[in-house]
């Protein structure tokens, strides 16, 4: 929840900030209305473009990871997000289940308390948010340790390169698990094995393609397991 994204702009250096948390947008907006305070006072008369926006992004076009290919590459490409449909779509989904009851009734106290929890529940998301990204550099040293206990030497960069990128993405880095206890079960079992470990971790359709993937790219036996699977 709380998929907003905040820019701060000026006309001295353009794009001063780009980022999900209005505290920190703030702080930086703050900061550059003083520069442009002071640049004034130090000039002794205005140039006439002086400005600072703080703006509330509501699309959002840009290129990142989609997957890895056959060959090990890390492959690119663009995306685009719509931040203001994916909010009023969240906001809508949480009215539904927590306030019928309000609407049905007419209760306005009870629906003005709904209200007050979907505020703190965005505030604790954008809090919990902040936290899972400060802790991507100390996992990805876990996560590159276990990689070493599990994979081939010849695996170890590759690993290195997608582990901060999996920690960043929507599982939060769960297939990195899934996917080194698979490679595991591969090293020293079986195929029927592998796969009973695969059906415990109860993956959606798109976290299967990604595991299978990373799979086929960590397991020298990967290519050979999914085509069991298939």
């Amino acid at each position: 929840m709380n998929k907003c994204k905040w820019i701060v702009w000026d006309n001295e250096n353009g794009d001063e900030i780009i980022t999900d948390n209005y505290e920190e947008a703030l702080e930086v907006y703050e900061k550059c209305k003083d520069f442009q305070e002071s640049l004034m006072l130090d000039n002794g008369e205005f140039t006439t473009e002086e400005r600072v926006i703080l703006a509330e992004i509501k699309k959002d076009f840009y290129s990142g990871f989609s997957h890895i290919d056959d060959e090990g590459q890390e492959i690119w490409d663009f995306k685009e997000r719509d931040l203001e449909e994916e909010n009023i779509s969240e906001f809508a989904d949480y009215l539904i289940e927590n306030a019928s009851c309000a609407f049905e009734h007419k209760d306005r106290e009870l629906l003005e308390k709904v209200l007050r929890n979907y505020n703190k529940v965005k505030y604790d998301s954008k809090r919990e948010k902040e936290k899972q990204i400060n802790s991507i550099p100390e996992k990805s040293r876990i996560w590159m340790k276990k990689g070493r206990e599990v994979l081939d030497k010849s695996k170890w960069e590759l690993w290195d390169r997608i582990v901060p990128i999996r920690l960043n993405d929507l599982y939060q880095g769960m297939e990195l698990k899934c996917c080194l206890d698979i490679v595991e079960i591969l090293n020293k079992g079986t195929f029927e094995d592998a796969k009973k470990e695969l059906e415990t971790q109860k993956h959606t359709e798109m976290s299967f393609e990604l595991i299978c993937s990373m799979i086929k790219d960590f397991s020298p036996k990967g290519e050979e397991f999914i085509d069991y699977l298939r």
